[in-house]
């Protein structure tokens, strides 16, 4: 990437972790009011890499190979809620983390981190979702109405699949 006078180079996979984050932070220090649609994609690639990562970790950590929602199913029996809600909980905890960082005007160190984790909740909601059937079915879908920023759905059907 360049930058009037500037040119940043991050290779993370030969500098190590730690390094090549501290070259992420340095590089989105630069980009400080200049942030264009390429920066955008590589931000968005970067938090998902990690979080592919970080999922991998601690879900090896905290459930089984063949029970990758283990630690949130057994939070929400201790806590009488379902799976999914216990991970909505998650996601909140993150998500007030970042709305008291927007609040106060500036992201501590550490912030990156919450964004990393929400995204990562999310797609656990996601596969619990469709862990438990509760994806969208193939009915059509209804009341879709157009607008200048796209298209939004208002009423689509959402149902538990039939196990049969």
């Amino acid at each position: 990437m360049t930058y009037p006078g500037k040119i940043v180079e991050v290779d993370n996979d030969k500098i190590g972790r730690c390094m090549g984050e501290c070259d992420v932070m340095a590089e989105e220090a630069l980009m400080v009011g200049k942030v264009n649609r390429n920066d955008l994609l590589m931000i968005a690639r970067e938090l998902r890499e990690e979080g592919l990562s970080v999922m991998g970790g601690r879900n090896t950590q905290y459930a089984d190979a063949d029970s990758p929602f283990r630690n949130f199913q057994e939070a929400a029996a201790m806590a009488g809620i379902s799976t999914e809600q216990a991970i909505l909980y998650s996601i909140a905890e993150d998500l007030v983390r970042i709305k008291l960082a927007v609040e106060r005007g500036s992201l501590p160190i550490t912030g990156r981190d919450w964004f990393v984790d929400a995204h990562n909740f999310l797609d656990l909601l996601y596969a619990e979702m469709v862990n438990a059937g509760k994806t969208a079915t193939s009915s059509p879908v209804k009341n879709v109405e157009q607008y200048p920023f796209g298209t939004v759905i208002i009423d689509n059907v959402y149902t538990k699949k039939n196990s049969t």
